[in-house]
């Protein structure tokens, strides 16, 4: 095995990272504000807060009265509630799949060239759900007010975290099917460069060069193999002749 080989096994031990980081940190902003404003004046104060499943607090401080008032409780409006709580729900599934699945990849229990697809198709949900409860927003305001929510208000971390979680995983996954694909340029370069000899029959005294037998799809994955000569499955690397 070259340097090359030996560094991308290694690195294969640590594909399961970045969608677990996705999926933890979107859980987290799950719980944070996705949108706020802040209005502060001489002798007031007001910071109005609102989670993407649809809860709202605000806050007031008036100086000249030393007095607060503070109210928490969710929207009554339900073009607003029941995007927000289907779109949580959303966000919710695909962050427990990622940390999930990446986790059992880590212990071992699923191989990470069985769950890439996965990974890359629910990150690229996560970003698609924020950015349809960011549009309900905007398109409601725009009809009930005929203000737009985005030049009042300003994005939190409960949307910019799940944007953050979700690009982490992707270019993760990108990294990682980069490092696999090289590592099968690198076989199949070497399985061309192979040849297997055997000897002919005792009537004919010399060698000749035969190409091995192998299977039209993979024993161990499934996978189609596409080279008739090849040694090894191109997914996920199992040796053709060896018991399963």
């Amino acid at each position: 095995m070259t340097k090359k080989e030996r560094i991308m096994n290694r690195e294969k031990n640590y594909f399961w990272i970045p969608p677990l980081l996705g999926g933890v940190l979107s859980l987290i902003a799950l719980l944070t504000p996705a949108t706020y404003i802040n209005i502060y004046e001489f002798d007031y104060q007001i910071d109005f807060y609102v989670w993407m499943w649809g809860l709202g607090s605000m806050r007031s401080y008036y100086a000249y009265e030393d007095s607060s008032y503070t109210n928490t409780q969710f929207t009554d409006n339900i073009n607003l509630l029941i995007p927000s709580i289907i779109c949580s729900i959303l966000v919710f599934i695909f962050a427990v799949f990622l940390i999930g699945s990446a986790n059992s990849i880590r212990t071992g229990k699923k191989e990470f060239f069985k769950s890439r697809k996965g990974f890359y198709a629910v990150s690229v949900l996560l970003i698609i759900t924020t950015a349809v409860w960011m549009i309900v927003y905007e398109v409601v305001s725009y009809i009930e007010v005929s203000q737009s929510w985005w030049d009042v208000m300003d994005p939190g971390f409960g949307v910019i975290g799940i944007f953050l979680g979700a690009t982490i995983s992707i270019i993760g996954i990108a990294i990682a099917n980069y490092l696999i694909s090289q590592k099968q340029r690198m076989q199949i370069h070497y399985i061309e460069k192979q040849q297997y000899t055997i000897p002919q029959s005792s009537n004919q005294g010399s060698y000749k060069t035969q190409q091995m037998s192998v299977p039209k799809f993979c024993p161990l994955c499934g996978s189609k193999v596409l080279i008739s000569d090849s040694k090894f499955c191109m997914e996920c690397g199992f040796e053709f002749g060896k018991r399963i």
